[in-house]
């Protein structure tokens, strides 16, 4: 299928951040596909293709048409890859996970119906994306609110499962892709936990043991306590990471938690930030516990008006974090040794456009295929039809 035409523009913005500042290129223009942010198209990042970069899918409610976006020699160009009819992905009866499902070694798109219970996944072939009805489950409605998944390869099979938890019993389902069918196996139950997803609790998935396979971590505030449940590949198997009841709530309005290997040892790592006096404490992974010890301090970041990042901004094979200021517009980096922070300005979004209003989206990976994380926003076209245009892409380089 041909990329896009000159009746749907595609010149759109690209950032690299070179010797500690934003650099801001004009990568792509989509105005003549309307206003993406309408509740009509849902967007989608990441390497569909399996072209070894992140790529941009959006599907239009109105004619069924999904449309894939790849950066080539910075240039933003858009293909027609599908035309499927799924209705309103936004309408709260479905859920979408993006992972490699199937092991093929790029990103799929896997929602779920409430209203019918089917499973449908969608995969690139060469300039095509085609869909296929895989699961139809008999759990109840999964949109609910009383259950809860995650996406990533709990099994170690080289391709990602979906695993989700059911507060009604404490019971954890896997399903796993085998031979075109999503098949689906108890791995745990946690009901002497209590209710996991009340909002005394938070979950996060990732690769905290080391053993090459995801696994959940979840905290709870009232001991402060954090557990893991690691994958042997057919059972989760829980176990206590320590306490940090001496730091007090976590999930206060005044803490913000990250997760990512901020090491650099292959293992994922937790990483919160306190407001009330800017410390930012690294809780590093064992694979058994938890260490804690304070990476930064750096004051001032923890209102609404700032978004925080994880990403490998600088290409070392460590998670950093970068943080970013709606109010005037500015970047900060932290680069991280495996064992402190160092925090610098990286320049900033000129124009007084603000990044996190309800006229953008704004995401973060790695766009131009260097190893090293970026960050892309959409900036919806004005009401008198004109596109404002704003910086899409930041990558730190050195």
């Amino acid at each position: 299928m041909a990329a896009l035409s000159s009746a749907r523009p595609s010149p759109t913005p690209l950032t690299t951040i070179a010797r500690g500042s934003l650099r801001w290129q004009l990568v792509g223009n989509t105005a003549g596909f309307g206003n993406l942010l309408d509740g009509q198209h849902p967007i989608w990042f990441g390497d569909f293709s399996g072209v070894g970069r992140q790529q941009a899918l959006f599907y239009y409610v109105g004619d069924g048409h999904w449309w894939l976006g790849t950066i080539t020699r910075g240039t933003l160009g858009w293909s027609l890859v599908a035309t499927a009819r799924f209705g309103n992905l936004f309408d709260g009866a479905h859920s979408t996970w993006l992972g490699d499902f199937s092991g093929r070694g790029r990103t799929e798109v896997l929602f779920y119906y409430a209203g019918d219970g089917r499973w449908w996944l969608g995969s690139m072939a060469a300039s095509t994306m085609t869909w296929s009805n895989v699961a139809n489950t008999g759990f109840g409605n999964l949109l609910d609110g009383a259950h809860r998944a995650w996406q990533g390869d709990f099994a170690g099979a080289g391709a990602d499962q979906i695993l989700f938890y059911y507060r009604g019993d404490g019971n954890w389902w896997l399903g796993q892709m085998a031979g075109g069918r999503l098949t689906w196996t108890l791995v745990a139950n946690t009901a002497g936990f209590g209710n996991l997803l009340d909002d005394r609790h938070a979950l996060v998935r990732g690769e905290f043991s080391g053993n090459g396979r995801s696994s959940l971590v979840f905290y709870y505030n009232g001991d402060g306590n954090w557990w893991l449940g690691a994958s042997d590949g057919s059972a989760l198997n829980w176990k206590n990471l320590g306490s940090t009841s001496g730091f007090g709530n976590l999930l206060s309005a005044d803490h913000r938690i990250l997760t990512g290997d901020f090491t650099g040892d292959g293992k994922r790592d937790v990483l919160f930030y306190y407001a009330g006096d800017g410390n930012w404490w690294l809780g590093a992974s064992s694979g058994s516990a938890l260490t804690w010890s304070q990476m930064a301090t750096r004051a001032g970041a923890g209102d609404l008006a700032h978004r925080f990042f994880v990403g490998d901004y600088d290409g070392d094979g460590k998670s950093d974090v970068a943080i970013y200021d709606s109010d005037d517009g500015s970047f900060a980096v932290g680069r991280s040794d495996g064992a402190h922070l160092g925090f610098h300005a990286a320049g900033s979004v000129a124009g007084g456009v603000n990044l996190l209003d309800s006229a953008h989206l704004f995401y973060g990976g790695d766009y131009d295929g260097d190893g090293k994380s970026d960050f892309v926003s959409y900036g919806a076209p004005a009401p008198i039809g004109s596109t404002k245009l704003i910086p899409i892409n930041g990558t730190y380089t050195d």
